[in-house]
């Protein structure tokens, strides 16, 4: 009988007691939670179920102080999470770092707890595994861009948190590594579009990083003080890669810096241009007609009545340059070219423009030879091997630029002989121009290449003797002549001041000199206007003496 009343009074006593606590449950069971969300400083997360475990465990471990709550307050700060359980229950908390007792963990039903940083149960809930337990892709801040791209938000490709837990350990974790679904594609039609960058307003941006690339190359681009760039003029499919950190934000739990990053691409897709650098230029010249934004398989088209050769442009990075050289039979007045947009048997008119061509008094020179070396060396054998082995030389050229920076003289000598002079040899008027300059010098002086290039022809010729010509690409040629030695052969490629021979007297040649040519393709051109640039596009040399 006293055993049963024992029982029962211990019974009783235990009834009462948890009635009596405003925390009669029996604790918090996984298998019966059906949520925790964590809020803290600038949103929420919903945690897996994974990681509910860690809740329940310091939550049900936990020595719990009414009287501390009392001395303390209620707890505003910090990590908040919310259990709320499949019965219907919920149960709040706040995880914070107190400066003078530490961490501790409050319940407003069951008070306040001290946890103990080295106890299991807290150091999972501290660890990194409850904080990237959640859907970060979901909270990632997007970014907006303004501008010409229109109205847009992107999702954020790569996001990095460098952070300070509340155990004092720094650690860096990946919370979304390349998410493909975040690159965005866009197209614009016209160059100079601006974009401007917009980020959710609770991330203190620290530094924005903006890259572009395409065709192999990673670009830098300037960000302005309100976050906006402009996009690069190239027409080409180029991807932009935005580069953001924060500055060290305080996000309840830890403390953070951001590393976000998204990518985007614009098809810049341009209407073609074309312009003329200098619309005047004298017999011995040349213009140069510059076209940008032309896809690969749109041409220049140049119709022209200048001068009696199909003008061919050449592709140079994202332009299109063709050259109307003026050899002394361009024909002389005013002109208008004709520039077309050609694509497949497409013709789509750009521009027109008018052009201006000075004459020149041109020198004459009298040349006076024995008859017999005239015979040997102007025959017509002469002039079918010249034009048989020298001229079809020059018919084309190497794509690309060869040269670097403005071309040199070749030697130090005293001119004879101008461009473009007219000729009486023996008091008869020959039917050809000078097509050069003429510079004496001692037999034997060194002569240098006037830029970089590729010999595409050193031979021994009846007319023009010991001949080399120099392709620097993109169509202009030098070509000497007349040497007394040639030390180059085909296809060596040669540097600029490179000696390649030496003044001699071979061919037909009255004494030891160099005879000089600059030439676009067949054309030949003044080598001292060449002589004069400085050999970049930016800066064409423009010659109206007449």
């Amino acid at each position: 009988m006293k055993k049963k009343i024992t029982v029962m009074t211990i019974l009783v006593f235990l009834v009462f007691n948890l009635t009596a606590c405003d925390w009669f449950d029996s604790g918090l069971r996984v298998s019966n939670i059906d949520s925790v969300t964590m809020s803290y400083t600038g949103g929420s997360l919903q945690l897996d179920e994974a990681h509910w475990r860690a809740f329940a465990d310091v939550y049900n471990g936990a020595e719990w102080s009414k009287e501390m709550a009392e001395q303390i307050g209620p707890v505003q700060n910090g990590l908040e999470a919310d259990v709320l359980t499949l019965d219907g229950k919920s149960y709040l908390l706040r995880l914070y770092d107190d400066p003078e007792n530490g961490l501790l963990l409050y319940s407003p039903e069951r008070g306040i707890a001290k946890l103990d940083r080295q106890d299991s149960a807290v150091a999972a809930l501290l660890s990194d595994a409850v904080l990237m337990g959640a859907d970060y892709k979901s909270i990632a801040p997007t970014l907006q861009l303004s501008g010409d791209l229109g109205e847009q938000q992107l999702k954020c490709k790569n996001y990095a948190l460098s952070y300070r837990d509340l155990s004092g350990n720094i650690a860096k974790k990946d919370i979304i590594d390349d998410f493909q679904d975040a690159r965005a594609q866009y197209g614009i039609t016209e160059p100079g579009a601006k974009v401007g960058l917009k980020l959710d307003p609770t991330l203190q941006i620290d530094t924005v990083e903006v890259t572009a690339t395409f065709a192999g190359q990673k670009i830098a681009l300037s960000v302005d003080e309100k976050y906006q760039i402009e996009l690069l003029p190239d027409m080409a499919i180029i991807d932009y890669v935005v580069n953001i950190k924060s500055k060290e934000t305080d996000l309840g739990i830890y403390t953070a810096t951001a590393e976000l990053t998204y990518a985007f691409t614009v098809d810049q897709n341009y209407d073609p241009e074309v312009e003329i650098l200098s619309d005047e230029q004298t017999l011995g010249g040349f213009f140069l007609i510059r076209g940008r934004y032309f896809d690969e398989a749109t041409k220049l088209l140049v119709e022209q009545s200048i001068i009696d050769i199909e003008i061919t442009p050449y592709r140079v990075g994202n332009e299109i340059l063709a050259v109307i050289p003026l050899n002394y039979y361009a024909a002389v007045g005013n002109h208008e070219i004709a520039l077309y947009a050609l694509e497949g048997d497409q013709k789509t008119e750009l521009k027109r423009v008018k052009l201006k061509v000075y004459d020149r008094d041109f020198d004459m020179q009298n040349l006076t030879i024995s008859p017999s070396k005239e015979r040997e060396k102007r025959s017509e054998a002469a002039y079918a091997q010249y034009h048989e082995r020298f001229m079809p030389v020059r018919e084309t050229s190497h794509p690309e630029q060869l040269w670097e920076g403005a071309f040199i003289m070749p030697i130090e000598g005293r001119q004879t002989t101008d461009y473009g002079a007219k000729r009486k040899v023996n008091d008869a008027l020959t039917r050809y121009r000078h097509n050069g300059i003429d510079l004496a010098a001692p037999r034997g002086t060194d002569i240098k290449a006037s830029n970089s290039g590729k010999i595409v022809f050193s031979e021994e010729l009846t007319l023009t003797g010991n001949t080399i010509i120099i392709d620097h690409g993109l169509g202009f040629f030098t070509y000497y002549l007349h040497l007394h030695e040639r030390y180059v052969a085909v296809g060596d490629d040669v540097e600029k001041g490179q000696i390649v021979g030496t003044v001699g007297s071979t061919g037909f040649s009255t004494g030891p000199h160099l005879h000089f040519t600059a030439s676009y393709h067949l054309k030949n051109i003044n080598p001292y206007l060449l002589l004069e640039w400085d050999g970049e596009w930016q800066d064409w040399p423009t010659d109206t003496t007449q």
